[in-house]
């Protein structure tokens, strides 16, 4: 069986049957864009995650400012809690936000590729959790280190929430 070219085909280099096939078909123009929203979910959906979290007492819909101005009332070394981060970018999407010693430290509670959590910036074999809520219960119990510019500025649990 003998195989007929295109002089196009031929021009070109073309020997599959690739120049043979069809051409997508072109788009409706008379598909409204509402059609194709209908698709899409709509920018507005609330993350589920952190719908979750709402349900939790020591997780605060509040700014950094906010958070921290919050536990200096509290006063109590090991007071927390957790908010929506506004500055870290979608893989770091809550911080924990913890009084300790007359100071308030803010950890980016990152979200790692494999879609379990950690503490601030990656470190080898750094401690992973499933969820935010296993994450605080495991501070609850087990100090988390805390730094500052690189410093080592105390141990503290997570004690209390507002």
């Amino acid at each position: 069986m003998t195989k007929s070219y295109s002089m196009t085909s031929l021009r070109y280099g073309i020997t599959d049957s690739a120049s043979c096939r069809p051409l997508p078909p072109v788009p409706n123009p008379n598909k409204k864009a509402k059609d194709i929203q209908e698709v899409l979910p709509p920018s507005n959906t609330p993350n589920p995650i952190t719908h979750a979290l709402e349900s939790q007492p020591w997780f605060h819909k509040v700014e950094r400012d906010a958070a921290a101005a919050t536990l200096k009332q509290l006063g109590l070394s090991g007071s927390y809690l957790v908010r929506e981060s506004r500055r870290a970018g979608e893989s770091n999407p809550y911080s924990l936000t913890v009084f300790y010693d007359n100071k308030v430290s803010h950890l980016n509670i990152r979200q790692r590729s494999d879609s379990t959590y950690a503490l601030g910036k990656e470190k080898d074999n750094e401690k992973t959790f499933a969820s935010v809520e296993g994450l605080i219960t495991y501070h609850q119990k087990e100090p988390i280190l805390l730094t500052a510019r690189g410093q080592q500025i105390g141990k503290t649990c997570l004690v209390r929430h507002p």
